[in-house]
């Protein structure tokens, strides 16, 4: 071997020694950012400080959209300048996350209201306080938190004063009483309802709510709370006083809410309060045998539904429902659908399925959503609870007798027509709930209850092709992880 080729190889192997003797660093973490807050309502001159976690040694960087709606520091705190809306952007190691600012008038006034053991501050409609301060006037009674949560003191009872304060100062008390032997009340004639609470993905958006004002016959307002941090406010959408009979409803669906007035016009309006439009006039007044005013086919939103830009509704007389029908959601078309009593309906492409309700059978209805072409779909001689999915109808019901007990069935059949019916439960445990779930695995879900001899109650769960065969038990948490289309089927009372 020459002394070139020598050297060539000691250097050859001098490189890997010193290559190899270098460890291996570890690759570098992706880099994180969580901000607690995705969305945040401010008045105009309020500050606001969104909280954030990030695993970067990097300092993060704060931008807004619009620095003449808000603008935002070093440190993540917002301050709003004018009514508006911006986005803050956080940003840091090539990661970014977002916060939707909306800024609206500082209130220049304040009221609260109680329910039980909570407060709520009210606002006038377009104005806006994040920060929203309680304080109880006697904490040796009681104190409240942050949430408006009154929290009594043990073995205290009496009389004090909770009071409401917004970021600008603005007031207001509202006098309550914790009872020795009792639930804390509110001031007397004053109280607050929720209709509805909306989420997404899980998380509350926002809650509806109305304020009884003097007695529970008159329900002042539309109110809404929304489901963002630091929200502790009632936001007065519209004042008009709602419907009460026959009850109190409202439908909402994206920005929009439908509801009726005390006087039963139909009316929508933006979450905001704005473009607020009538839909549908008073119906015709009348007072019922029992003497209590009300209105000839009166719209009742209880049950409505809004498909394809159309709302359902039921109108009812005296608490007796006395048709189906509905209208465009902007109001430029309506026309009836059915005359008569119905219970439960639902919408589904160009069809209504309702049922009429009846102590010897129930029949399963459908009919298109113009009025025409009414069918059975169908008939059996119980009750019976019901679910369309994708192209078949599940319906259960119950059985009862003295020598055999209470049995539980659920059947599906295809939604055109009725054909095809499939027994998926015969069984004299009572079944809680039946997931229908085809549609993602090829499986139905269902939950039953078992009573131990000891009384105790017992719940199974297992899945079921939607054939009725391979029957198969899986865990609680398999059960509860398919929850996308839920029907409750079987008496509770384990009677039929």
């Amino acid at each position: 071997m020459t002394r070139t080729r020598l050297r060539l190889l000691s250097a050859i192997i001098a490189a890997v020694m010193i290559f190899t003797a270098i460890p291996t660093l570890p690759a570098s973490a992706a880099t994180t950012l969580v901000l607690e807050s995705r969305a945040v309502t401010l008045g105009e001159g309020e500050t606001f400080k969104v909280k954030s976690k990030t695993n970067a040694k990097e300092t993060i960087a704060w931008t807004s959209s619009k620095d003449t709606v808000a603008t935002v520091d070093a440190s993540g705190v917002i301050s709003a300048k004018k009514v508006g809306t911006t986005t803050i952007k956080a940003t840091v190691g090539g990661v970014s996350k977002n916060v939707k600012v909306t800024v609206k008038k500082a209130p220049d006034k304040i009221s609260v209201v109680s329910a039980g053991g909570l407060v709520f501050a009210v606002l006038p409609a377009g104005t806006a306080s994040n920060q929203i301060t309680f304080k109880s006037s006697n904490t040796k009674i009681a104190t409240i938190d942050n949430e408006g949560i009154i929290r009594p003191k043990p073995n205290a009872s009496g009389n004090f004063k909770i009071q409401a304060t917004t970021f600008n100062g603005k007031s207001a008390t509202v006098n309550c009483t914790v009872e020795e032997y009792g639930p804390i009340s509110a001031e007397r004639g004053h109280n607050v309802a929720f209709f509805e609470q909306i989420f997404e993905d899980g998380k509350e958006i926002c809650t509806y709510y109305t304020i009884w004002e003097n007695a529970p016959e008159i329900r002042k307002g539309l109110y809404i709370r929304k489901g963002e941090e630091g929200s502790l406010n009632l936001e007065q959408i519209t004042d008009d006083s709602m419907q009460t009979a026959p009850r109190t409803a409202i439908v909402a669906d994206g920005d929009w809410i439908y509801y009726v007035t005390e006087n039963g016009d139909l009316y929508r309006i933006k979450q905001d309060g704005t473009e607020k439009g009538k839909l549908v006039d008073k119906p015709k007044p009348i007072q019922g045998s029992n003497g209590e005013y009300g209105h000839d086919n009166a719209i009742d939103l209880q049950d409505a539904k809004i498909s394809e830009d159309w709302l359902y509704y039921k109108t009812v007389e005296n608490y007796t429902v006395t048709g189906l029908h509905r209208i465009k959601t902007d109001g430029s078309s309506k026309n009836a659908i059915l005359k008569g009593v119905l219970s439960e309906f639902q919408v589904d492409d160009d069809w209504v399925y309702y049922t009429i309700p009846s102590n010897n059978q129930s029949i399963l209805y459908r009919v298109k959503t113009d009025g025409k072409n009414r069918e059975i779909v169908v008939r059996e001689s119980k009750s019976i609870s019901w679910e369309i999915y994708e192209d078949r109808i599940y319906y259960g019901f119950s059985l009862y007798t003295a020598e055999a007990g209470p049995n539980y069935r659920v059947y599906s059949v295809e939604k055109s027509n009725g054909k095809n019916k499939v027994a998926i439960y015969e069984d004299s445990y009572r079944l809680q709930g039946l997931i229908v779930d085809a549609g993602k695995d090829g499986w139905i879900y269902c939950c039953q209850v078992v009573i131990s001899d000891d009384g105790k109650m017992n719940f199974m769960y297992y899945r079921i092709k939607p054939d009725g065969t391979a029957k198969t038990s899986v865990s609680k948490a398999q059960y509860e992880a398919t929850r996308s289309h839920y029907l409750f089927v079987g008496d509770p009372t384990g009677r039929g």
